[in-house]
């Protein structure tokens, strides 16, 4: 091939991608940019089939320079995942909250309704309680929040004080983002699926909650439980929101086919998912390690277990206001 239709057949490209850099570097690019690996691969064969053939120096260096240029964005945006991170926390997920705050609310009502209806049916008719758990479930929970109830004791031979903690967090990251992302996946059931998990997951904490009043020790698990309240049951609702978001591009796809309303629904839903599930990876630590030490204080359990609440609460509310709304996968 003479060094004339080489240059004909492949400028187009080469412009293409000049653009593209341009605009990288800038910090301009869409979505386009997801075309940067393929022609940066195309690139590194024209360069090494122009030095081949010895199509001259200023045609070489031209396209070393693309090569060159091309492989430092691909590497600055393989070291952006930190930023990621930072900016869904910062911005992404607060924004992402906000925008569905309709479906927040309904949530919210969906899993705190069951669940102070349960903590009440303590006091006015507990065989509510008794028809959700069986034996096990009353029998861990005397155990764990029942009159001197010490649950970690049999293990603190065998795992030490720290293996403990480590042990019980290790089984809360597991069960917490577990139940998070079953929620959100019920949500393809056309948004029904959330809302059922998000009823029965009230039902359930509630009839745990319920019951430990029923018995007189009320105070046992909320001491426990004060501390990570704020990042597991607002993490739980989170996911809810997102299933439901998630299955309302099922269940009203509008003028796109169902397989790309379905996308695009995922597409909103992704950084709220994150977002929950964030939250229930931060409650196991709490749980672990904080909720789950016997010598704090109540004063001080119940006082940070207040301040989360209210850092929850205006962390949602002013986040990443006045940014510009921003998506998850821009590059």
């Amino acid at each position: 091939m003479k060094k004339s239709t080489f240059e004909e057949i492949s400028h187009e490209r080469w412009d293409e991608l000049e653009i593209l850099l341009k605009q990288l570097e800038k910090n301009q690019a869409g979505s386009e940019a997801a075309r940067l690996p393929g022609l940066f691969r195309q690139s590194c064969h024209d360069l090494s089939l122009a030095q081949h053939r010895m199509y001259g120096r200023k045609l070489c260096d031209r396209l070393n320079q693309l090569v060159v240029r091309c492989y430092h964005q691909l590497h600055r945006r393989a070291g952006r995942s930190g930023q990621r991170v930072i900016q869904l926390v910062s911005q992404t997920f607060p924004q992402a909250i906000r925008e569905e705050w309709r479906l927040f609310a309904l949530a919210f009502v969906l899993f705190f309704g069951p669940f102070c209806a349960m903590i009440a049916a303590a006091y006015y008719a507990p065989h509510w309680i008794f028809s959700l758990l069986g034996p096990a479930e009353l029998t861990m929970l005397d155990q764990m929040h029942g009159a001197g109830a010490q649950p970690t004791a049999p293990f603190k031979k065998e795992y030490g004080e720290m293996g403990i903690h480590f042990m019980m967090f290790a089984y809360y990251v597991q069960h917490n983002i577990g139940i998070g992302l079953t929620m959100f996946g019920m949500g393809m059931l056309f948004t029904v699926g959330a809302v059922y998990a998000l009823i029965t997951q009230g039902l359930i904490l509630g009839a745990m909650f319920g019951y430990i009043h029923y018995t007189g020790h009320a105070d046992n698990i909320w001491r426990f439980a004060i501390g990570h309240s704020s990042f597991e049951l607002l993490g739980l609702i989170v996911c809810g929101v997102a299933g439901m978001r998630l299955g309302l591009g099922v269940l009203f796809p509008g003028r796109n086919p169902r397989g790309r309303a379905i996308m695009l629904a995922g597409r909103r839903a992704l950084p709220i998912l994150l977002g929950g599930a964030g939250m229930l990876f931060l409650a196991a630590m709490v749980e672990g390690f904080w909720s789950s030490q016997r010598d704090l204080s109540d004063d001080v359990r119940y006082a940070f277990g207040v301040l989360m609440w209210v850092v929850w609460a205006l962390y949602f509310l002013l986040v990443g206001r006045g940014m510009e709304r921003s998506r998850i996968d821009d590059p």
